[in-house]
């Protein structure tokens, strides 16, 4: 009977996070059509917009993920930021151009970031005198933004300083990219949906977000926010001291990304926990309960619940792990349904994912470096960072 407590645990903090997400999706779904219908005569125009894209070489993806948002978003210019000695970058860039002559895109190379600024962010100020439209909507390199979702965003501004998108992860060929798709996709919905049913947004899906250009000038742009390493936690608490609010979007962008191997995902993982970590260090007390009991530990029961049914084999708790491992399988399945599209959901990876979660906090807690692309950073802050030579 041990074995049954925190089966049962795990699977009621589940079902909680699911009803809350897939509440503040239906809510914010109906609401976005009603402010995007043409036919609406309460809706505000949607903004004019520039998908402003830092770029950087390495992923195999890079070249056909940048050519399919310039084919799904056919009427909206981009502006591609490169580093001035990437050739790469230059010439996947150059190549999607002459097949698209007609589109709106401008390449502008940019000279490396000072030492110890946010080299994203560093692209992004340089970027913000050469956008003449409304809105400048930051999207990854690696990132796949639809016309509906963009829609959404832009016209969510009416009303909100900021709107950041959902993450999704198509996952890349090779255990360590399954992995962290499946690490993604387990907790986008979960995470971002269920926090935003309870609190105000904490941050920004950095992957995605739009943005005024008027309300980005009124908090003096990225230079202020230059010396933050987490470019998304930076934006949202610019806009939020302002007095902006943030709107979560529920509609989903795909990522495309190839992890390199098994240390490119440990390293990965590392990062995010320990930015993660951090963002909590600066919440009030209360807040940081609700995370650690929705996010710190279910990984916890979840390892609780495995480990009593192999220590202690018997038919009562080898049919509570089996159980679990469905009914946790059937929910996340529905939930992806339900939020992302689809299911994108890999039983037996997205149980190893969810096991590691302790691992990889661990790791965050015990080590400051991070490596970031071609650098590595001593990370002492939010906004306390050094380039390590």
């Amino acid at each position: 009977m041990i074995a049954l407590a925190p089966a049962g645990a795990y699977l009621a903090i589940l079902a909680v996070k699911r009803a809350l997400a897939l509440r503040y999706a239906r809510r914010h779904r109906a609401g976005s059509t009603e402010r995007t219908l043409p036919s609406a005569t309460t809706a505000q125009p949607i903004l004019s917009a520039t998908i402003v894209q830092p770029i950087l070489s390495g992923d195999p993806m890079l070249e056909p993920t940048l050519a399919r948002n310039v084919e799904l978003l056919t009427g909206t210019p981009f502006l591609w930021l490169v580093d001035a000695g990437d050739s790469v970058a230059q010439e996947a860039c150059a190549a999607i151009r002459r097949r698209n002559p007609s589109r709106a895109i401008t390449v502008l190379q940019c000279p490396s970031a000072p030492a110890n600024a946010n080299p994203k962010l560093f692209k992004l100020e340089l970027a913000r005198a050469e956008v003449r439209t409304e809105a400048f909507v930051v999207v990854d390199d690696d990132t796949v933004v639809g016309p509906r979702a963009l829609e959404v965003l832009l016209a969510a501004l009416d009303s909100h300083a900021l709107a950041t998108g959902l993450p999704c992860y198509e996952s890349g060929s090779g255990a360590p990219s399954r992995l962290v798709a499946q690490f993604v996709n387990n907790n986008s919905s979960l995470t971002y949906l269920t926090i935003c049913a309870l609190l105000r947004p904490m941050t920004v899906n950095g992957m995605c977000y739009a943005i005024a250009c008027a309300t980005l000038a009124k908090i003096g742009g990225f230079t202020p926010l230059l010396r933050s390493l987490t470019d998304d936690v930076a934006i949202a608490r610019a806009v939020l001291r302002a007095g902006g609010s943030i709107f979560q979007s529920p509609y989903p962008h795909e990522t495309r990304t190839t992890v390199a191997g098994w240390l490119a995902y440990v390293l990965l993982m590392q990062r995010w926990f320990l930015f993660a970590r951090l963002l909590l260090a600066t919440e009030p007390p209360p807040v940081v309960a609700i995370v650690a009991g929705f996010y710190v530990l279910p990984p916890l029961l979840l390892w609780s619940s495995l480990v009593l049914a192999v220590a202690a084999p018997s038919p009562v708790s080898a049919g509570s792990a089996a159980l679990l491992l469905l009914v946790r399988g059937l929910l996340l399945i529905d939930v992806q349904r339900r939020t992302l599209g689809r299911a994108r959901h890999a039983w037996f990876l997205s149980v190893v994912s969810e096991l590691l979660q302790p691992l990889h906090a661990l790791h965050a807690v015990c080590t400051g470096t991070i490596r970031w692309r071609s650098r590595r950073f001593r990370v002492r802050d939010i906004d306390d960072f050094s380039l390590v030579p």
